[in-house]
């Protein structure tokens, strides 16, 4: 019973808020980036605090889907959607630089450090026209980055913000359908163990539970905090 009230009464409806929170932010960037206006850059940043607070929730609950590929159930959804602590500023700066974020599915591709709701934040929050990058890196050393100039920058990181937060929301659409009892219904391989299933024992799957809680001491608490 435990199992089953945390699949179905806190985990699905978690993953299904995170979807509903993607969407938003999907909008919000493609209106920023389509306008430039400080407005909707504002809105566009509440969008993300939005997804990032229902992003925050689910990180307790890397198991299955989200979890890595190692562990069972396992597809590495998590990192599609928020890649703490491996986010690379520079490397972010060189692909606005290339505008390789132009093409979303080849975005998709890409290492996760220049991809998940980190790379978002920095890309809408980040004021400095300068990057991230040390002085030898070539978008600095061969000028590539000066001769874009604050303006082309700025629409750079909005375009390149809006093409992340797709990639978000698809990631997070698959992990809710992942859970969700009517379609991949993970939560039943969770709420009922047994021999032939993803976790042979309820303590197998208590042990998977409690595994993605240590996150908040791991993690949270240690490298976020």
């Amino acid at each position: 019973r435990l199992l089953d009230r945390l699949a179905h009464g806190v985990i699905v409806p978690a993953l299904r808020d995170l979807a509903i929170a993607t969407r938003a932010l999907e909008e919000a960037t493609r209106a920023y980036a389509g306008s430039g206006a400080s407005v909707d850059r504002e809105a566009a940043r509440a969008a993300w605090r939005a997804a990032m607070s229902r992003a925050e929730e689910a990180e307790l609950m890397q198991l299955g889907p989200a979890g890595p590929e190692d562990r069972p159930g396992g597809r590495g959804l998590r990192d599609e959607i928020y890649s703490f602590p491996v986010l690379s500023r520079c490397r972010v700066d060189q692909v606005t630089a290339s505008a390789e974020h132009a093409d979303v599915d080849a975005l998709a591709r890409a290492l996760v450090n220049v991809r998940g709701l980190d790379a978002i934040e920095y890309l809408l929050f980040t004021d400095d026209p300068g990057n991230a990058c040390a002085p030898v890196s070539p978008i600095n050393a061969e000028g590539t980055w000066a001769r874009l100039g604050p303006d082309e920058i700025g629409r750079r990181r909005a375009a390149y913000a809006a093409a992340l937060a797709v990639l978000v929301r698809r990631a997070s659409e698959q992990l809710a359908d992942a859970w969700d009892p009517s379609a991949d219904d993970f939560a039943g391989a969770l709420a009922r163990p047994g021999a032939g299933g993803v976790y042979p024992t309820p303590r197998a799957a208590l042990d998977a539970v409690y595994a993605a809680m240590f996150y908040l001491d791991l993690t949270t608490k240690d490298r976020k905090l």
